[in-house]
């Protein structure tokens, strides 16, 4: 509850937050559950609405500079930018002909170069079973990244709105979801040159196992 409040502080200092907003862009800490409900939030509102309430939050994002590296306790621009592009891949899955692309906010810290993107359609979004997972979220940036407006608007132009809800996970479901990940092909060994499995494997798995075990 600490670090919960923590990020409110954080994005109220960053910008003013909306009370009607889903939980998953009111703080730092965030669950598959959370995803979940975000996703069916903006579904149960329909396209439009969906939209207005995402460009205004990519608008706050893009109006906040890009850190060059990752701030782990504060809730800055980047997280919202983050958060708009799990949204935006979820909620507009690209139309046939098309292909789904990740945002380009730079290089994503602990998984980049160790899994195959191929794997994940909803790249950094993985799905395993019927639960939604972010294999990171921590950009480090060496150059201008894309800003939150323009994928937003480049998912729409490519995809079809999601029309049916999500499942939302327990705890035991997500848990078990989570597991099922981790043996998919997708999570495969290192392959950049020169590192062992456990220099990434284990941040970035405790990540994405966390999005599970932190389910009430």
């Amino acid at each position: 509850m600490k670090v919960k409040s923590l990020g409110l502080v954080a994005l109220l200092s960053f910008g003013i937050a909306h009370a009607d907003e889903p939980e998953i862009f009111q703080g730092k800490q965030f669950n598959a559950a959370m995803m979940a409900k975000a996703v069916n939030h903006y579904v149960a509102i329909g396209e439009p609405a969906a939209r207005e309430e995402l460009a205004r939050l990519a608008r706050r994002a893009d109006q906040s500079a890009f850190q060059q590296h990752w701030a782990p306790i504060t809730f800055t621009g980047q997280d919202i930018a983050s958060r708009v592009s799990w949204m935006c891949l979820i909620l507009w899955p690209v139309r046939p002909g098309n292909e789904s692309r990740p945002p380009m906010f730079g290089g994503l810290y602990a998984i980049e170069g160790h899994v195959k993107r191929e794997s994940f359609p909803l790249y950094p979004v993985a799905q395993s079973g019927a639960t939604y997972f972010v294999l990171a979220d921590a950009y480090v940036l060496g150059g201008h990244p894309e800003t939150a407006s323009h994928f937003l608007a480049d998912c729409e132009s490519h995809g079809s709105f999601r029309r049916q809800p999500v499942a939302v996970p327990t705890r035991r479901e997500a848990q078990r979801d989570v597991s099922m990940l981790r043996q998919s092909s997708g999570w495969t060994a290192p392959r950049m040159p020169g590192s062992s499995q456990d220099s990434w494997e284990q941040p970035a798995w405790a990540f994405i196992q966390d999005q599970a075990n932190s389910i009430q």
